[in-house]
């Protein structure tokens, strides 16, 4: 599990952090429009915060370990942080919401990035460890 995991953190990730997106675009239209919605209890809707935490930090760490770029490492456990910092204190701060929604984005952004940059330089390592084995 963990082997599938490292090589698909970075999926995991951008795909948590969209599905996170949405959920925190669409819930607010939904419970609106919706009385049908609006009966189902708070709390409920707040699991689905801790579960996006849950997969954002296991896709995080796997990120990270198979991350060479140290730059990388820091902006992703950052922008983590502050993403769960922001979820966890919706009901407290208002501003707090816009901020979950710019981590999300930054979060999309940085795991394609180190996808893109992790798979150039394992490609690269490879070809480095063929030569030298020639």
């Amino acid at each position: 599990m963990s082997k599938i995991l490292k090589s698909k953190a970075d999926f995991l990730g951008v795909s948590s952090a969209s599905l996170c997106l949405l959920h925190c675009l669409a819930i607010p239209i939904i419970l609106s429009s919706s009385s049908l919605f609006v009966s189902i209890d708070h709390d409920v809707w707040h699991l689905l915060d801790f579960i996006f935490i849950g997969i954002g930090l296991s896709a995080i760490w796997y990120a990270s370990q198979n991350s060479s770029s140290q730059w990388m490492k820091i902006a992703l456990w950052t922008v983590f942080s502050i993403f769960s910092l922001s979820l966890l204190t919706h009901e407290l701060l208002r501003f707090s919401y816009y901020i979950s929604l710019i981590s999300s984005i930054l979060l999309i952004i940085l795991h394609i990035i180190n996808w893109k940059y992790y798979r150039i330089c394992r490609t690269t390592r490879k070809l480095a460890k063929e030569i030298q084995s020639a």
